[in-house]
């Protein structure tokens, strides 16, 4: 596996195959030791067209496990495409909670608030400084 830089890492176990879930908190552990710290992970049952005639490990069992290791949950089926968008979409929203908006662009979390840039960089039309010209109040936007 290749873990550096990763961002997001998607955990995946067989449903239906006991022994795939029991290898998931080894490969949780492998995450830890080798990802950055920064990166998140998702904990995905697969196979669940499978559900109804061979499941090994219950949804209730995988979202436990899941919360023991501190990870989201959901379960889908990569044959019939349900819920494998889901997934995914999961991953993307645990991946932007670090981050804020500002001025309606989604920016990492170090850039500043606007409520940081408007104390740094004080309205002129509300400053006690006189004299201002135009050039000056002008503010550049970080992207």
């Amino acid at each position: 596996m290749y873990f550096r830089q990763a961002h997001g890492a998607v955990v995946v176990y067989d449903i239906a195959d006991r022994p795939s879930f029991d290898n998931v908190t080894m490969w949780m552990a492998e995450l830890a030791r080798y990802a950055p710290d920064d990166t998140h992970a998702i904990l995905v049952g697969n196979k669940t067209d499978l559900a109804s005639t061979k499941r090994a490990v219950t949804e209730l069992e995988a979202r436990q496990k899941a919360e023991e290791l501190g990870v989201l949950f959901c379960e889908c089926s990569a044959k019939t495409g349900e819920g494998v968008a889901e997934a995914f979409d999961l991953l993307v929203d645990c991946l932007m909670r670090g981050w804020q908006r500002v001025a309606h662009m989604a920016t990492p979390a170090h850039v500043p608030s606007e409520a940081l840039l408007a104390q740094l960089f004080p309205d002129p039309a509300t400053s006690t400084t006189a004299g201002a010209s135009a050039q000056q109040t002008q503010r550049c936007a970080l992207q």
